[in-house]
């Protein structure tokens, strides 16, 4: 099994640039897939890099790569997830 990273959002702020209000309005809007430990919203490391590579590969501003973002991350949700017990 892979070990997931999960960052504060502090931590994510930091490696995109960008303010801790930034990142808290792209988790609410769904611009960041995280997961809550307790009532803390993590964000795994792999959805900020990927993040940063859509933008910096297209060199395009935020705003596009928040959208590029959004769709990447809608459609990993809507594929299958592959469980130990079955292999599906």
């Amino acid at each position: 099994m892979t070990e997931v990273r999960l960052l504060s959002r502090p931590q994510v702020a930091e490696r995109l640039g960008v303010d801790v209000r930034t990142v808290r309005k792209m988790i609410g809007l769904g611009q960041l897939p995280h997961v809550r430990v307790g009532d803390r919203p993590m964000v795994p490391e792999v959805a900020v890099e990927r993040f940063i590579e859509v933008a910096a590969a297209a060199s395009i501003g935020t705003q596009t790569a928040l959208r590029i973002f959004t769709q990447i991350v809608a459609a990993l949700q809507e594929a299958p997830h592959v469980t130990e017990e079955d292999g599906t």
